[in-house]
């Protein structure tokens, strides 16, 4: 995993990259293709890991501070291990510490919430980690995503059988 970027955001809000790399991704294809470039099977230095299990020195947690309270949903991870690493730390990935986590499970009750609130949060991180251009292009970009977003369903609702009446 990288860190969010402008351009992944580009990629993900206006081309809906991220969308397609999750369906593609779930499909037996996918899957292989992921284990034969992922070396999974050895300890491994990564930009950040998921907050539900991470192991962390009580040291390090007195030097950078807790998680960020201004995270409701996601991202809070993200912020947590970029600011273990500007201290100069690593975070790394090891294969031994197994751990099941059922992603996504929270956001199954209500997705459009859980939406939002992701891209707030995702706001959040530019403003604190892109300065100021960085974090008015990500606004950009999400709004422009959510425009896009709502022009296509205007679209496609208008081929709807129930729309037109037949």
């Amino acid at each position: 995993r990288r860190f969010p970027n402008l351009f992944d955001l580009f990629l993900d809000e206006i081309l809906f990259v991220s969308n397609v790399k999750y369906l593609f991704f779930r499909t037996a294809a996918g899957k292989r293709l992921w284990a034969a470039f992922w070396p999974s099977r050895v300890p491994q230095p990564v930009a950040w890991v998921g907050g539900a299990c991470m192991m962390i020195r009580r040291a390090q947690m007195e030097a950078i501070g807790l998680f960020d309270d201004h995270y409701f949903f996601y991202r809070e991870d993200c912020d947590l291990c970029l600011r273990i690493q500007k201290k100069g730390w690593e975070v790394v990935y090891h294969p031994e510490c197994r751990f099941t986590h059922r992603w996504g499970y929270s956001s199954q009750k209500n997705p459009e919430k859980v939406s939002m609130e992701g891209r707030r949060s995702l706001l959040y991180y530019f403003q604190k980690h892109g300065g100021p251009f960085g974090f008015q292009i990500a606004k950009l970009l999400v709004l422009g995503g959510l425009w896009l977003r709502a022009a296509l369903l205007g679209l496609g609702g208008l081929f709807r059988k129930d729309f037109r009446g037949k």
